[in-house]
């Protein structure tokens, strides 16, 4: 409860009410940039990033009811790892702005998010994980990220990618919200009907933001490789179970049959 109670007294106040803005709903595979990529945005859009959710740790980021509809009428970017869900489908209808999906290459997220697990803690939604379980081996680690951990973003991309069949969805990528960003920015003023600040003001903004590396662990792509062909063909073989979905974008073919 103390979770909710911050929630209400802290960013809500902070956040400014506009009759002419509106929230932008940030939701994003953890570990793709996306915390960057959301303070920059509000930077150059004159908003400011907030929780979308009262607690993190290992509790699934669900919007609250309180929080959400509360930020209707205020100038927030809401950032969050939601799953797609009937009340999220409610929410996004009832603030009535339409979603930004971030994504990035699964295995790439997956190497990250181990770096995150052992610099940030354990406490995350994804997989239960406590410190004793990140004193694994390497090739322990990388079954672990593997069989258990990819396992919730597949669900949680294909989830988003059959919603995208009847909500207004941007989706933007990793490479994008990081080596242009200011053209991403730009994609999402058009995308929930705003005009688009000028390129300079995003700029700037965007370098502020940049300067503060928000956690970054190291912001390049390729290390995904480090877990091999063998494990690849694993997590094919769970996108496999959703053959109506694309799963190229966070870089996953479906060649396994299930």
């Amino acid at each position: 409860m103390g979770a909710y109670r911050q929630q209400r007294a802290h960013p809500l106040l902070e956040a400014a009410r506009s009759a002419n803005g509106k929230p932008i709903f940030v939701v994003c595979l953890p570990k793709s940039a996306s915390t960057f990529f959301a303070l920059a945005l509000a930077a150059a859009t004159g908003r400011r990033m907030i929780p979308a959710v009262p607690s993190f740790d290992r509790r699934e980021q669900e919007y609250d009811a309180f929080g959400t509809f509360a930020l209707r009428d205020r100038a927030v970017v809401l950032h969050s790892h939601t799953r797609y869900s009937s009340a999220t489908r409610y929410f996004l209808r009832e603030v009535g702005t339409p979603p930004v999906l971030i994504v990035r290459d699964l295995l790439d997220s997956l190497i990250s998010l181990w770096d995150h697990l052992r610099d940030d803690g354990p406490g995350v939604p994804i997989a239960l994980v406590d410190p004793r379980d990140l004193l694994r081996d390497d090739d322990e680690m990388l079954d672990f990220l593997v069989d258990i951990a990819a396992v919730w973003y597949v669900q949680f991309f294909a989830g988003w990618m059959r919603a995208a069949r009847g909500i207004n969805l941007l989706v933007l990528d990793y490479d994008t919200v990081t080596t242009n960003t200011a053209l991403a920015i730009e994609s999402v003023c058009r995308h929930i009907g705003e005009p688009t600040p000028p390129r300079a003001v995003i700029s700037q903004s965007v370098e502020q933001v940049r300067l503060t590396r928000p956690r970054f662990n190291r912001g390049t792509s390729g290390r995904g490789a480090r877990f091999g062909r063998e494990r690849l063909a694993r997590v094919e073989r769970l996108a496999a179970f959703y053959p109506d979905v694309d799963f190229s974008p966070i870089g996953i073919g479906q060649q396994a049959s299930t």
